[in-house]
């Protein structure tokens, strides 16, 4: 056969081998692409188990320049970290023990409907299940008020836009009893435990704030507190069940946004916001401003049979804040001292840096603080307005760069003996 009879079957195999070769990059680029994608999905929050088919989220997907999901499942009701978060709690004023509450989840973290009694008040706040835990319970008296705060380690930025997210469960066994109240308040109007003047504990409340209030009816109210005066934002109301079923296993998301000179609240999940209104100017001057969440309850009285009288639990999970401003928080083993204490002094977990600030919730005469075992006294300075004289106050007072321990003392007044509690050492201030 000649050569040219050779030269066609020869093209035809070259064709073929270019064909069988561009499928392969073809193949290769699309195999490439899909790696990508799935590794987009799970940079933002999620997990891959091994096994699955999916991976599985655990912090809401928005960007944030925070973010905290809990991710840990311990053997047994957690704390929350002293370096981490701010947690006060106030109940009784010297007191650290609550009426007996069955929280949710077991001793051992068993999964609902297991309980386990708390009666301590640094059991108040816990983690298990991946999710952070508050419960409360106080006496049989109406006037009887208990109240826990607790903050993350970050401040936010209201003079541009910010974006703060949270998980929260939607059962509500005692709407008439214990409620929710999340406060966004400036630096230096800080109070640790903020409480509305319908009750009679804590020190009132800050003379600059926003306050988100979840009341009996299971409504979200909106104010703002500017130089002392309340102002009401035209909110809509609706109670929460209407918008969704509610549960404790399934946590909703809740958003608080300021953006292009707005501000609102609601649920993005559900498409309903209780407020959504331009920013207060006054608002855009808070540069530097706290995020508490805070859980209150009052006196159920005993012949309450009803089944909106149980002390009521609730489940928290992945906060996120974008633009957030991260601070250090030194805490230490103790939540409460007073006159009756055989030790006196608060150890700090790590040295204090330059610049820091101790901050703590107090009652009594004549406070004074130690930072050199009893050496010399120093008085602390009283935190905001104090709207009620025979009640916790917020303290705060610069510390000495390298303090690893804290000695108080002071005098029984009217109210009873001296006490402080919630010690905190913050650093890295604006």
């Amino acid at each position: 056969m000649s050569k040219s009879q050779h030269q066609p079957q020869m093209t035809h195999q070259s064709l073929k081998g270019f064909l069988t070769f561009l499928l392969l990059l073809v193949f290769i680029f699309l195999t490439v692409f899909a790696v990508q994608a799935d590794n987009s999905r799970l940079n933002d929050g999620s997990i891959f188990v091994q096994g699955s088919q999916a991976p599985i989220f655990l912090d809401n997907s928005q960007s944030a320049d925070y973010q905290e999901g809990f991710l840990t499942n311990p053997s047994s009701p957690q704390p929350l970290s002293p370096s981490d978060w701010y947690v006060s709690t106030q109940v009784q004023n010297t007191s650290r023990f609550v009426a007996p509450i069955e929280a949710d989840y077991g001793q051992g973290c068993e999964d609902l409907p297991a309980t386990h009694t708390v009666s301590d008040v640094a059991d108040l706040i816990y983690q298990c299940q991946g999710r952070l835990i508050t419960t409360l319970n106080t006496g049989a008296a109406a006037s009887d008020h208990a109240m826990l705060y607790f903050m993350p380690n970050q401040l936010i930025d209201l003079s541009q836009d910010v974006t703060v997210n949270w998980d929260l469960s939607t059962v509500r066994t005692n709407a008439r009893h214990d409620w929710l109240e999340i406060w966004i308040t400036p630096l230096d109007d800080l109070i640790m435990s903020p409480a509305t003047k319908f009750v009679r504990t804590g020190q009132g409340t800050p003379d600059n704030g926003l306050l988100l209030r979840l009341d009996a009816s299971n409504n979200w109210t909106i104010l703002y507190v500017e130089n002392d005066v309340v102002r009401h934002f035209s909110t809509r109301r609706r109670p929460v069940q209407t918008l969704l079923t509610p549960s404790k296993e399934t946590l909703s998301t809740y958003e608080l946004s300021v953006s292009n000179g707005r501000i609102r609240f609601g649920l993005p999940g559900e498409n309903w916001w209780w407020l959504d209104e331009a920013l207060p100017s006054e608002m855009t001057g808070w540069t530097a401003a706290a995020i508490q969440f805070g859980h209150h309850s009052r006196g159920v009285p005993g012949s309450c049979k009803r089944a909106d009288c149980v002390p009521n639990s609730w489940h928290w999970d992945n906060f996120t804040i974008s633009s957030a401003q991260s601070i250090t928080m030194i805490g230490g083993g103790q939540h409460l001292i007073n006159g009756a204490a055989a030790d006196q002094s608060f150890t700090l977990s790590s040295p204090a840096p330059a610049g820091s600030v101790l901050r703590f919730a107090g009652v009594g005469n004549n406070l004074k603080v130690s930072f050199d075992g009893g050496n010399t006294w120093a008085s602390p300075q009283v935190q905001g307005d104090v709207k009620r004289q025979n009640e916790m106050k917020s303290y705060t007072m610069t510390v000495p760069q390298g303090t690893t321990e804290i000695t108080f003392k002071g005098a029984t007044s009217w109210s009873g003996d001296w006490a402080v509690r919630d010690m905190t050492v913050w650093a890295g201030l604006p």
